[in-house]
C-alpha cells in the first residue's frame, strides 16, 4: 500500500501549484506597452496637427475638426450629423468665406462643431479625389461647397446654400450664418435620438 503524502508535503505542493497558476495568469494578463503608449502619443500628436492644419487653412481650430473616415466611424456611435466643407487655397470666394467665418461666427461654428462630424477636405490627403467626384459632385465641383450628411452618411438635399433650384452651385454659402442655420435644422432633427453623454 501506498503512503499518503504528509500535511507538510500536501501544502508545499498546493503552493507551488498556487504559484504556478498565478505566475500563468500574469503572463496572460495584456499589460500596457511601449507600443501602446506611442499610440496615445500619436493621438494626441495627430490632434495638435489636425488644429495646426486648421489654423494655417484659416478655419476655427477650436471647433470639432476630424478627418472623413472619423466622422463616418463616430457618427456610427454618436448619431451627430455630419459637415463636408470643400475649399482650395487658391479660391478666393474659399477665402472670403473662411474669413468672414473667423471673423464673425468663429464662437458660433465652435459651439454648433459640438453637435457634428465637422470635416474640411482641400487636398487629396483628406479625401480621395475619386470619392469626392463620385459623392460630392451632385451639381458641380466648385469651391466652397458645404455638405450636411445624416449620421449614416447621406447628404440631405433638402439643406443647400441657395434656395432658388434654378441657380448653379446649391451647396455653396454666401453667409457662415445660413449654413450655421441650416446645421442647426438637421441638429435638431438628431438630436433626439442622440445617445446622452454621462454628467
Amino acid at each position: 500500500m501506498g503512503r499518503s503524502a504528509s500535511p507538510s508535503r500536501r501544502a508545499r505542493a498546493l503552493s507551488v501549484v498556487l504559484v504556478t497558476l498565478s505566475l500563468l495568469c500574469f503572463a496572460l494578463v495584456p499589460t500596457p506597452s511601449l507600443a501602446d503608449n506611442n499610440k496615445i502619443f500619436d493621438a494626441n500628436d495627430r490632434g495638435k496637427e489636425y488644429i495646426a492644419k486648421m489654423k494655417s487653412r484659416n478655419l476655427p481650430a477650436e471647433a470639432n475638426w476630424v478627418s472623413f473616415d472619423e466622422a463616418l466611424k463616430n457618427a456610427k456611435t454618436n448619431l451627430k450629423p455630419i459637415l463636408v466643407f470643400f475649399a482650395q487655397p487658391w479660391c478666393e470666394a474659399c477665402k472670403k468665406f473662411k474669413q468672414t467665418l473667423k471673423k464673425y461666427y468663429t464662437s458660433e461654428f465652435v459651439e454648433m462643431s459640438k453637435r457634428f462630424n465637422v470635416v474640411n477636405v482641400e487636398d487629396d490627403a483628406d479625401m480621395p479625389r475619386k470619392l469626392a467626384e463620385a459623392k460630392f459632385s451632385l451639381d458641380g465641383q466648385y469651391y466652397p461647397r458645404m455638405f450636411l450628411l445624416d449620421p449614416y452618411g447621406k447628404i440631405d438635399v433638402s439643406l443647400k446654400g441657395v434656395f432658388d433650384d434654378e441657380l448653379e452651385n446649391q451647396y455653396a454659402y454666401e453667409s457662415p450664418k445660413d449654413l450655421l442655420r441650416n446645421m442647426a435644422k438637421l441638429a435638431e432633427r438628431w438630436e433626439p435620438v442622440q445617445p446622452k453623454e454621462d454628467l
